[in-house]
C-alpha cells in the first residue's frame, strides 16, 4: 500500500505508512492478545505466591526460640519418645531455664 494522509499527520505534513493489512505491529486477530493476557496472569499469580510465601516464611511461629523443646518435640513427633519421657524432659528442661 502507498503513503496515506490521516488526522494530524495530514495538518501538519506528516506521512504514515501500512505495511500490509495487519499493521505496524503484525496484529494477528486475537491469539498475541491470548497469550499477553496468559503471560500477564501466570506473571502476576508468582508475583502473589511470591509475595504468600515471603509473608509467611517471615510470620511462621511454630518454633518456640528453644532448640532444646523443638529438638524434644521432634523426637516425640517421631515416636522415639513417649509422651512420659516428653514430659519428664520438658520439666527438667523449664528447671533449667
Amino acid at each position: 500500500m502507498g503513503l496515506q494522509r490521516r488526522g494530524l499527520s495530514a495538518l501538519v505534513g506528516w506521512t504514515s505508512v501500512t505495511y500490509g493489512g495487519n499493521g505496524m505491529w503484525n496484529y494477528d486477530g486475537g491469539a498475541s492478545l491470548f497469550w499477553m493476557g496468559s503471560m500477564m496472569v501466570i506473571f502476576w499469580g508468582g508475583v502473589i505466591l511470591l509475595a504468600v510465601w515471603a509473608i509467611r516464611a517471615i510470620t511462621h511461629s511454630n518454633r518456640t526460640g528453644d532448640p532444646a523443646m523443638d529438638t524434644l518435640r521432634r523426637r516425640l513427633a517421631v515416636g522415639e519418645i513417649s509422651a512420659e519421657e516428653f514430659q519428664e524432659t520438658k520439666k527438667v528442661l523449664g528447671k533449667e531455664l
